[in-house]
This record gives C-alpha cells, structure tokens and sequence, in this order.
C-alpha cells in the first residue's frame, strides 16, 4: 500500500509539474485572482488596514504580482509571432508611457500599483498565451464573478454580510427615475451594488459573466447566465444592458451555427444596429433619460477646451472652479480621456481601442467572436461611466488585453 500511495503522489506531482511547465493558465489564473481580490476585498473587510500607507487594493497587487512572476517562471512558453499582436501590446505600453507622463505634468497623484501595470503586460508578451488559456482565463473571471455575486446575494438576505452603506435618499431618487423590476425582493431596496462599490461597476461584471458565457456554450454556461442575469436583474444600470446586447448582437452577427449562418452577414448587421438603436432610445431617452449625463458632458468638454492638447488632469477635474467635480469622471470614456489627457491621450488610448477591435473582428470574421462580443460589452458599458484608467493594473484592463491575445493567438 505504501508504494501505491507513493507512486501515485510522485505521479500527482509529475503531473502538476508538467502542467505549471506546458500551460500558461498558472500564471493567467494568478493574475487574475489578484486583481478580482484588490477590487473586491473591501467588501469583504470593511476595516482600515493599510500597510506602509498603502491601502489593502494596492498591497494585494504587490503581494500577487511575485506569486504570479513564479508561475510565469515555470512556463516555457515562448513570444507571440503575431506582428499585429505584437503591435497591440506596444500600443498599451505607448498609451501607458503618456498617460502617466501627463499625470506628472498635471501633478496628480497615482497608487504605486501603477508601476506594474507595465510589467503585468511584460509577462503576457514575453510567453503570450495561447488562444484556449487566455479564453479559459476568461471563464475563470466569470465564475469568480459569479460566486462573488451568489455570495453577496444570499449573504446580504441572510445578514451574515453586510451591504455597502448607500445615502438614505438614494432610494427615493432611483425609485423615481428607474425601473426597478426587483425593488423590495427579499428585503432589498433600489438598485443593488452587489460586491462593488456602484451599481455602474457590477453591472458591468454581470455583464461581462453573461456575455462570456455565451461565447462559447458549454455545461457551465446556463448557470452562470442564470446567476449573472438574475444579478443584472438587481443592479439593473441601463449602460450594463445595452453592453449585453452588444456582446450578444455581435456573436449573432458572427455566427456560422443553425438558421443564422444562413441568413447574409449584412443583413444581421442591419438588423442588429436597428435593434440596438431601439433599444438605446427606449432605454436612455425615456423618462429621466441620460441621468443628468446630458449636462455633465458638455461640462467635461468645456474643461477640454481649456487645455486641448493635455488636458486638466484629476487635479483640474477636482479643482473647485469646476462645477462637475462632484462626479470625479466626466461618465463616459472618451470624453474623460479629452478632459483628463487631451488629445494627446485619446489619440493613444484610442491606438489602444482600434487595434484591439481589429484583431479581435478578424478573429470573429475566422469564426471566434467570442474576444470581440467581450471588447463590445465593454465598450458600450463605458459610454455611460469610466470602469478602470488603463493606468492602474486592474481586472478590466486583463479582460480587454487577454480577450485581444484569445483573437490574436486564434
């Protein structure tokens, strides 16, 4: 009995070997752990701990980053031959360089986690994944978001976990400009921020869990549908709605499966913009329409015009000559990318976003849509709130660039 044991523990291990040695999903899985439990353990702790002065989002990024180094140690994995890919990555490291180079020109301040965002984009360049580890990293995202909604869910109706504390006339005000077709469920009230600290932030990881469940089909897609609909159903943001439908709208137009594959290519394109646009209006311009974002823009814009070439910065967002510096962000990517950067960030950043969405629509057109319905579903939830500042390494950031590796790679 002890040999058996023995050599099934040496087995074990040889095979675990093997695995950390042949697959990139180590380290994919590492990064992406680290970055989801910055972004959700204040949820889970509500205490002020820091260390060095650093809150806990920024030491955990620390923390993580060496474990994830080891693991990208004992890849032998090798650097991507895709030229386009190759260019995406440097395209980030560009937008990055300048980003934070205006940061410093403006002199606002920045977390020391910002250092490794370029580092993180290092690793996936030197031993690019290949096209199923970077999607399965993908999946992984998914059920982590997933059971941390589940969790959020029965622990707040129980009362073992504690919500996020919300204003005391917040509910009033949502109940007044929103639909809330789960307001009262189980004791909840308005709009649910889930794990996050904004609705605007979980609703937008319900709808990457949905989205990247429908991608691919597989047994594990039906639950994690159920329970990323069923959260979207609480939080219930507009933005993050349209982002599904997007993501959707564009495995249907790409689709070579069933009845689908038969109807023209331009004629789901037609019929996905019709219905995307209708869906727009009857979201955004009924009732109290875009939020107050319709006075908030063209206050950001002003800011721009301002200064056109670099922008104000944070410091000038927050500055008290600004009237709109209550919301921090100007609610929209591009227009806060012209207040905050100027034109010479956006013309970077949007470097970042027409490459991105070239090599993964090439991808789709080779019968993988599955990186471009993601890129869509984010893309769309940003028209309506700023998710992450491609500055800071961050789970947001990870999904874009791992769902342009999955296209490049395939």
């Amino acid at each position: 009995m002890t040999g058996v044991t023995s050599e099934g523990q040496i087995g074990l291990a040889g095979r675990l070997r093997s695995f950390l040695t042949a697959s990139s999903l180590p380290y994919l899985i590492s990064a992406m752990l680290t970055l989801v439990a910055a972004r959700l353990l204040p949820y889970f702790y509500r205490g002020d701990f820091t260390f060095k002065g650093q809150p806990v989002p920024i030491v955990i990024v620390f923390v993580g980053f060496p474990i994830t180094v080891l693991l990208w140690l004992r890849y032998r994995g090798s650097r991507t031959t895709s030229r386009p890919l190759t260019y995406f990555y440097g395209v980030v490291a560009v937008a990055w360089v300048i980003h934070i180079a205006l940061m410093v020109v403006h002199k606002d301040a920045f977390g020391y986690n910002a250092l490794l965002f370029v580092p993180y984009l290092i690793l996936i360049w030197l031993k690019t994944p290949p096209s199923t580890d970077a999607w399965r990293a993908l999946i992984v995202f998914a059920w982590l978001m997933a059971a941390a909604f589940a969790y959020a869910w029965i622990g707040e109706v129980a009362r073992f976990q504690a919500p996020f504390p919300v204003p005391p006339d917040l509910h009033p005000w949502e109940s007044q400009n929103y639909w809330l077709p789960m307001d009262g469920f189980m004791g909840m009230e308005g709009r649910w921020p889930g794990p996050f600290s904004h609705n605007t932030r979980a609703g937008l990881a319900a709808a990457f869990v949905i989205v990247i469940a429908a991608s691919r089909w597989t047994r594990s897609s039906t639950p994690l549908i159920l329970i990323g609909a069923f959260s979207l159903s609480l939080i219930w943001v507009r933005a993050s709605l349209l982002a599904v439908l997007a993501g959707l709208f564009i495995l249907m137009i790409f689709s070579q499966r069933g009845l689908l594959a038969k109807v023209p290519r331009w004629a789901r394109w037609a019929t996905a913009a019709v219905l995307f646009v209708l869906a727009v209006v009857f979201m955004f311009f009924s009732g109290f329409g875009l939020t107050g974002r319709d006075s908030v823009w063209p206050g950001f814009l002003e800011l721009w015009r301002s200064s056109p070439i670099s922008g104000v910065g944070r410091t000038g967002i927050m500055s008290d000559a600004n009237p709109y510096a209550i919301y921090e962000d100007a609610l929209n990517i591009f227009v806060d990318e012209l207040a905050r950067f100027g034109a010479l960030g956006l013309v970077t950043f949007m470097g970042v976003l027409v490459l991105g969405l070239a090599i993964s629509l090439r991808a789709a057109s080779a019968q993988f849509a599955a990186p471009a319905a993601v890129l869509a579903t984010y893309l769309v939830a940003s028209q309506a709130d700023i998710h992450n500042d491609w500055i800071h390494p961050s789970f947001h950031t990870l999904i874009f660039i791992l769902a342009v590796t999955a296209a490049g790679a395939w």
